[in-house]
């Protein structure tokens, strides 16, 4: 495998490569005249298929790279999902002290009137 030109020295089992023979020669700046006859005896198939394979390789590059980013926005997302699940909790915990104390304050109240209303009663 060659990324940018330069090899990676990894072994992936099941694909097909190019040479990089050329590329690399240009890198170790061969004598252009040997560069040059080196692309003239290379046929149009095989310059065909290199160019394929690298269009191929570019292809599956940008597809790991948009997995990646799709991989990314879901964890954002599943982190987004447990922050609002916390703050509907919390949200939930208010609302049930907030009827708590309303019911408080009404049954203490509905106790005044009582005791009001005895009050009365008894004169």
């Amino acid at each position: 495998q060659f990324v940018g030109g330069k090899p990676t020295y990894k072994l992936l089992p099941g694909t097909v490569g190019e040479s990089f023979a050329l590329a690399v020669a240009e890198r170790l700046e061969l004598p252009p005249s040997v560069l040059s006859r080196a692309n003239e005896l290379l046929d149009s198939e095989t310059r065909q298929m290199g160019d394929l394979i690298r269009e191929l390789e570019d292809q599956k590059s940008m597809m790991e790279e948009q997995v990646a980013e799709l991989e990314r926005r879901k964890e954002e997302m599943a982190q987004m999902e447990m922050q609002m699940l916390e703050e509907r909790n919390k949200l939930e915990k208010k609302l049930l002290t907030a009827r708590r104390d309303e019911a408080r304050r009404f049954a203490k109240k509905l106790e005044e009137k009582e005791q009001v209303l005895e009050n009365v009663l008894e004169r």
